[in-house]
């Protein structure tokens, strides 16, 4: 009887192995979310507009993980009224690659133990979640003297841009927030930025004050709008399951030559 129990016990215990073992890889990553933002006004349909993209970014050694998250629209004829009907869900990509890399591998939120992945190409995904050095080029304008600057503690700072407008397209405003505490993740907005002011720029806003139809000379009063690049601490995302992409993407890629 004690032979049966002590059998038990250490199975038991072996089951445990693989997810305590997990737990561990885990511990050495690092996550950030990465938003990007921006409200448009469409003046000839009178329709404002809210674009959003949110990326989370797992960093482990010198791999990568970019997870995305995308709205999958599901449409089937109802039997009844045969009218199309739209179910919406989320589903989840998982992008791995290595950071001396240009390609990686993709998977599905559901497909970590069946596939090997699907080859991708880091510049397309950079430039689909609106990420890429492109997009990024509007954060490092030199803006001359800030209009103000708030020291917030000895991590955060804050710099307010004001300008005089010559066209409803310009911004009124541009503020930058800087925060030192996230030098250690591999990810900038700003590569100049970041080394001029020894932090990390974390945050830029660009502001659009509300234009008055007289002054804009339009039929309708322009709202105020705002565009926003941000990265901050990502503590929703699971990094038990991003250790498990981590450890099957480095035998994927191993075994695929990939480079």
């Amino acid at each position: 009887m004690k032979t049966i129990i002590f059998y038990a016990a250490l199975a038991f215990i072996i089951t445990l192995l693989p997810f305590k073992k997990n737990e561990k890889s885990s511990e050495d990553i690092t996550t950030l979310e990465v938003q990007v933002k921006g409200q448009f006004f469409l003046v000839e349909q009178n329709l404002f507009r809210n674009l959003t993209t949110r990326t989370s970014i797992g960093f482990k050694d010198e791999d990568r993980v970019f997870v995305v998250y995308k709205i999958r629209e599901n449409r089937s004829n109802q039997s009844v009224k045969l009218e199309r009907k739209i179910e919406k869900d989320t589903i989840v990509l998982y992008y791995l690659i290595n950071k001396n890399s240009s390609r990686g591998l993709v998977y599905g939120h559901d497909r970590v133990n069946q596939f090997n992945g699907r080859i991708f190409n880091l510049d397309s995904l950079l430039l689909d979640r609106g990420i890429d050095s492109n997009n990024f080029r509007v954060l490092s304008l030199d803006l001359g003297q800030p209009a103000e600057i708030i020291q917030k503690d000895k991590y955060q700072k804050m710099e307010r841009y004001l300008f005089k407008k010559t066209t409803t397209a310009d911004p009124d405003s541009i503020i930058r927030h800087y925060d030192s505490q996230f030098k250690k993740f591999d990810f900038t907005f700003s590569n100049s930025l970041d080394r001029i002011n020894d932090s990390k720029l974390v945050k830029t806003q660009i502001i659009y004050n509300g234009v008055a139809k007289q002054i804009a000379q339009s039929d309708v009063d322009i709202p105020r709008r705002e565009m926003i690049w941000e990265m901050k601490t990502d503590k929703k995302v699971d990094k038990k399951l991003l250790a498990v992409y981590f450890k099957k993407f480095k035998t994927d890629s191993e075994n695929l030559k990939l480079k």
